[in-house]
């Protein structure tokens, strides 16, 4: 059975379809506003890992086992 109002797809009106238009709206912005920041993060990542592997091609074994062992 179908609530007062609804259509055979479970719809009560424009109202509803506007309200489900701007929450997906808001759910796209939300999604590449995540994926930009995924973006910007896995750009930093690389960075350090690329200062990582200069600094263990300049710096002795024993410089790099100690600032491991501080952490």
């Amino acid at each position: 059975m179908l609530a007062e109002g609804a259509t055979e797809y479970g719809y009560r009106g424009l109202a509803e379809i506007e309200l489900l238009k701007k929450q997906i709206a808001e759910d796209t912005k939300e999604k590449y506003t995540l994926y930009k920041r995924i973006k910007e993060l896995t750009e930093l990542l690389e960075e350090h890992k690329k200062i990582n592997q200069a600094l263990k091609a300049e710096l002795p074994q024993n410089v790099i086992e100690k600032i491991i062992q501080k952490k």
